[in-house]
């Protein structure tokens, strides 16, 4: 449970670095790339978040809402867009430093006209959840461009499974080109992931297999 604002910044940096991890992934080249007409770019996504984060830091610490954009002017290139992140994250955890704890149990005004006072730890869950969108938003980008997206923990699924149960995990991923021509070539089957017969289950109990 976070209960001062240390807490909270030493949380979201811990979101924010796994962000910039995805972010980083995005080939340069692709900054102004999107999966079609009318959605966010790359870029706009780096932009969003970061301009994001002074609007829901501001409320905390003001009650204002105040957004000013994701336009290529902040920071048209991947470089300049992450300098633009690195720097509106500074000046956030800075802001929210200063109003220091009492701020997260005071109330803000809502965004909408006729809605809610929300305190401020609200907010700042919302700013978590917020960024978490873009992110996976990102992620989905990263597979449309052929690009492979990081582990968000630095664990894949396989690892996961293989330390829970100590044993070998069966890939779900696709194989990759070379793979599959191993497995061409050799005429390896791939593991099946459906459950054994009853006569299957028999036969490997008498092998003493499992």
């Amino acid at each position: 449970m976070i209960t001062t604002m240390r807490e909270f910044t030493e949380y979201f940096d811990g979101v924010r670095r796994r962000t910039i991890g995805f972010f980083r992934t995005i080939p340069a080249d692709m900054i102004d790339w999107a999966p079609k007409e009318g959605e966010y770019t790359c870029g706009d996504i780096i932009r969003h978040v970061a301009t994001s984060e002074s609007m829901f830091s501001g409320v905390v610490a003001d009650g204002a809402w105040r957004y000013d954009g994701h336009g290529r002017e902040h920071g048209a290139t991947l470089d300049q867009a992450l300098a633009l992140l690195d720097a509106r994250h500074a000046a956030a955890s800075a802001t929210l430093a200063k109003v220091g704890d009492p701020a997260l149990t005071q109330t803000r005004p809502p965004l909408e006209p006729g809605g809610r006072p929300i305190r401020g730890w609200r907010v700042l869950m919302a700013m978590c959840e917020h960024e978490v969108h873009h992110r996976s938003q990102l992620a989905s980008y990263l597979t449309l461009m052929g690009v492979e997206a990081p582990d968000i923990f630095g664990l894949g699924v396989e690892d996961v499974a293989e330390l829970a149960t100590g044993a070998p995990a069966i890939s779900l991923r696709p194989p990759t080109a070379e793979e599959d021509g191993t497995l061409r070539y050799s005429g390896a089957a791939p593991a099946s992931l459906r459950p054994p017969t009853a006569e299957e289950d028999a036969t490997l109990r008498y092998r003493g297999r499992i």
